[in-house]
């Protein structure tokens, strides 16, 4: 929670002076609040009824300048329209700078959250449900306004007419005021405990939605699946039971805030009937009048308001409290990479694993005390079972992973730690096994990353990933849209689509190509194979691949098997007639 404090600090501190304006206008509000119900008083006793006037005091002395009531009473419903006037001009103003620096507050917040969610480990990420985050992003990060708008500044609102309205109802009745006053313990403690309630019934409703929002995310990101089994039913049944699980948390919620409302109107209607039947004495006993006990009326009722809302203003801060603080994860250091280097320029590209191991959060390990060296230019296959840690080895690379469990990964001689993120990864051409396409153009697709290249460059590298024959042919060209993970496109489209994407960054040092043949036909892969090789001359190039075809192709050549490197070295000095070559060839 202190990271989101110091998050939340640093947005007040930058609107600053938009904040200041919303307190100097909240003070005028609560002063025309406070002066209202006075012109009622003097039109009561002074003008419905004849009472002398006090010309000892200066309202005093400028109502006794009146020798006619008539004039009297227009002056002073001229002064309760121009307070109610004043007022309402008042309250529209700080509607609107309270609106705006509230949503520019919010704005800025939310998108630190998404600056910070670009940034987020891998592999903490990968644990997470995407639609987890989805719903904090779009509905979490927007209680920030209403903890602002509904809780904080009508608290502070409240507390100083609370104090203000207290005082003049001393000044007006002592013994009416304490007699007032006597509810408020009792009202206090009944709406906290309230609240404390309806805070945790609230918290539970969050995270029901927050589940229900995360299904809908994995149940169309699988529809495909879903269908083909069809499961439809049962993923219905799964999703109408959580929307069920939500809804009675809401109506929980919903509940207690009726019987909170029913609970202080009964304490109210009780207080209020007291005030009034001893007030209406006090008038037949002459001891106080019937302007000043409907002016202490108002005031008791500008008294009621400023409590209730102070209360339900900490309820609100502690309900949207709540849901601020599961922004946490977008901001904890836990969630991110913890080092980041200072090495800004990649002198070499060797690579080398020195007795690395990595384990998983629950202790299994993913690679066990791996060690290989690869010189810089060469061509680097990495063969090995599902499960065998292929992708781990390129997420230590790229920093998707912090750090190794044990021991030390060095590029060009240097920790890969010690470099800084952006250069390293500037440095390395990446395609991912998984597909990564945007709902755009392929145009932007292939130069993602690099905006200002011009369609020659993208054609090349179109042409490298044998992807240019294809794209003429689709409607538009270089203009077509993908759609949303390239669901237009074929598999081996796609892969060639990201093969290019690779193929723009022409000044990378290191080149990474995760399972990227897979989709391709044969002939079409031997064609990207040999692109690939024209393309990575002088360049240290890991390509991750079961295809038995490129060992012969390659320099060096790892097998993973259970994480363990079981042999690295040249592919001309592979063991023949031997279990491992069998396993190669047979793809055991």
């Amino acid at each position: 929670m202190r990271i989101i404090n110091r998050v939340l600090l640093k947005n007040l501190r930058h609107n600053s002076t938009g904040l200041l304006a919303v307190l100097l206008l909240m003070l005028l509000i609560v002063g025309f609040e406070a002066i209202g119900p006075w012109p009622l008083e003097a039109l009561i006793d002074h003008v419905l009824a004849p009472n002398p006037i006090d010309t000892s005091t200066f309202i005093g002395a400028l109502l006794s300048r009146f020798n006619s009531r008539e004039i009297l009473a227009f002056f002073i419903i001229f002064l309760y329209f121009a307070n109610t006037f004043a007022l309402a001009i008042a309250n529209y103003m700080s509607a609107v700078v309270t609106n705006r620096v509230i949503k520019t507050i919010t704005s800025q917040f939310s998108k630190s959250a998404f600056k910070s969610l670009q940034t987020m480990a891998i592999g903490f990420f990968k644990k997470q449900q995407i639609g987890d985050y989805i719903y904090r992003l779009s509905y979490d990060v927007y209680a920030l306004g209403e903890l602002f708008e509904e809780g904080l500044l009508p608290l502070l609102t409240s507390t100083l007419l609370m104090i203000v309205t207290t005082t003049i109802m001393f000044l007006i009745n002592v013994k009416l005021t304490l007699l007032s006053l006597v509810a408020l313990p009792f009202l206090t403690l009944g709406l906290y405990s309230f609240n404390t309630f309806i805070t945790h019934a609230t918290s539970r409703s969050e995270n029901y939605n927050s589940a229900a929002f995360a299904f809908i995310e994995e149940a169309l990101s699988h529809l495909k699946i879903i269908q083909a089994f069809s499961q439809e039913h049962r993923e219905s049944r799964s999703f109408e039971e959580k929307i069920d699980t939500s809804l009675k948390a809401d109506f929980v919620t919903y509940r207690l805030d009726f019987l909170l409302t029913l609970v202080v109107g009964i304490i109210i209607a009780i207080s209020y009937s007291t005030i009034l039947l001893y007030g209406v004495r006090a008038v037949f006993a002459n001891t106080l009048t019937t302007g000043f006990l409907i002016v202490f009326i108002f005031y008791l009722d500008n008294l009621t308001k400023p409590i209730l809302n102070m209360i339900y203003s900490v309820a609100t801060i502690k309900q949207t409290y709540t849901k601020i603080i599961r922004m946490e994860d977008f901001f904890s250091p836990k969630t991110h990479l913890i080092s980041e280097g200072h090495v800004r320029d990649m002198s070499g590209a060797s690579i080398k694993f020195d007795h690395v191991t990595l384990k998983s959060p629950e202790g299994k390990k993913i690679l066990n005390d791996v060690n290989f060296e690869i010189q810089p230019g060469k061509r680097t296959l990495i063969f090995g079972t599902s499960g065998s840690g292929k992708t781990s080895v390129i997420n230590l690379i790229l920093r998707f992973v912090e750090a190794p469990t044990s021991g030390n990964i060095y590029i060009g001689g240097v920790n890969v730690k010690e470099y800084q993120l952006t250069s390293l990864r500037n440095n390395i051409a990446y395609v991912p096994q998984e597909v990564t396409l945007f709902d755009d153009s392929i145009r932007e697709n292939i130069a993602f990353g690099n905006t200002q290249s011009s369609m020659k460059d993208i054609r090349e590298a179109a042409r490298l990933a044998v992807a240019d024959g294809f794209i003429k042919r689709l409607p538009g060209g270089y203009n077509f849209k993908v759609g949303e993970g390239g669901g237009f496109l074929s598999g081996g489209q796609r892969q060639r689509l990201m093969l290019a994407r690779a193929f723009m960054k022409r000044g990378a040092k290191i080149l990474l190509f995760d399972e990227t043949l897979s989709e391709l036909d044969v002939k079409t892969r031997q064609e990207v194979i040999n692109n690939i090789f024209q393309f990575s001359r002088h360049k240290t190039t890991i390509i991750v691949s079961n295809v038995f075809a490129l060992i012969s192709s390659s320099d060096n050549i790892i097998v993973l098997h259970k994480g363990r490197a079981i042999y690295s070295g040249p592919s001309a000095h592979l063991p023949k007639e031997t279990a491992l070559y069998r396993m190669l060839t047979e793809g055991k």
